[in-house]
């Protein structure tokens, strides 16, 4: 793997290209710091961390790391073929899904709520607590890794 030296990975890639278990590495690695950066989010503004805070770093880096692994055996592993085009499209897709479907739950959820409460002012402050929302981001998160590993899976067996 190439970390840092560019020229030597453009030499690589043009003489010999890469395995399938190489370029899962690559993705795992790529989805890892980018998960990484999501969860140093927590931490600004400067306030004290608390245990929900380390725990969901912890989690936003975990799940993915777990869901790209899961879903590279998923496709045969090192045995499998065309893993990144699989998982981008399967996982983009999934995700569009999802959205979709967070959307529709928050609709309803702020329908109920007029619906009920109206847009008076005195009505009861929805924020709960942080862990009810981390929590069940972790459980939307691995939901969504559990879908992709699916359908990956499915063509994979295809």
């Amino acid at each position: 793997m190439y970390f840092w030296n560019i020229t030597r990975l453009k030499r690589h890639l043009i003489d010999n290209g890469l395995t399938e278990t190489q370029v899962f590495w690559y993705v795992l690695i790529e989805i890892a710091l980018n998960a990484s950066n999501t969860a140093m989010g927590g931490y600004l503004p400067a306030t004290e961390p608390d245990v929900w805070t380390y725990a969901n770093s912890a989690f936003c880096v975990l799940i993915p790391i777990l869901g790209v692994f899961a879903a590279f055996r998923a496709n045969g592993g090192a045995a499998g073929s065309q893993f990144v085009a699989r998982y981008f499209s399967v996982s983009l897709v999934v995700a569009i899904r999802f959205i979709v479907l967070l959307l529709v739950g928050m609709a309803l959820f702020i329908g109920y709520w007029i619906y009920t409460y109206g847009l008076a002012d005195d009505a009861p402050d929805p924020d709960p607590s942080p862990y009810i929302i981390y929590i069940s981001v972790w459980i939307w998160e691995i939901a969504l890794y559990a879908n992709i590993v699916r359908h990956i899976g499915a063509v994979a067996k295809a």
